[in-house]
């Protein structure tokens, strides 16, 4: 059975920017998160760029742009945070609740402020407490 990581691997570039963009998307608006959490979890694009790939992220690959690695990364660890949650607690409510909640793991920070420190080892850091 091939790992995710082999899958995503295999995936044209811009057919996987599209569908990695929609997921992001739809965990966003699961977990409830402004267009400013959302663009600071996606690395920080600028705005013009954050507003197309919104626009795009469902759209045909004429249109996406292949994403930076480090995006793609991001996203690949948002979806591991999401799939973990998910299967950890009974629901959606359940799953923002322990996001948004202070933590002792995290020194009194919720996990979702944890991600948003804005660095690819921040979300790692909330990745590896689920593990």
């Amino acid at each position: 059975m091939l790992t995710a990581r082999e899958i995503v691997q295999q995936q044209p570039p811009a057919s996987l920017s599209v569908l990695a963009l929609k997921v992001f998307f739809n965990i966003a608006q699961e977990w409830q998160l402004t267009p400013l959490q959302q663009r600071i979890l996606l690395g920080c694009p600028n705005q013009q760029t954050f507003q197309r790939w919104c626009r795009n992220d469902a759209s045909s690959t004429n249109n996406t742009p292949e994403l930076p690695k480090d995006t793609l990364e991001r996203i690949g660890c948002i979806m591991i945070i999401y799939r973990t949650l998910r299967l950890q607690l009974p629901d959606a409510q359940c799953t923002r609740t322990w996001l948004y909640c202070a933590n002792t793991s995290f020194q009194g920070k919720s996990a979702l402020n944890v991600m948003l420190q804005g660095n690819m080892s921040d979300l790692i850091q909330v990745e590896q407490h689920l593990g």
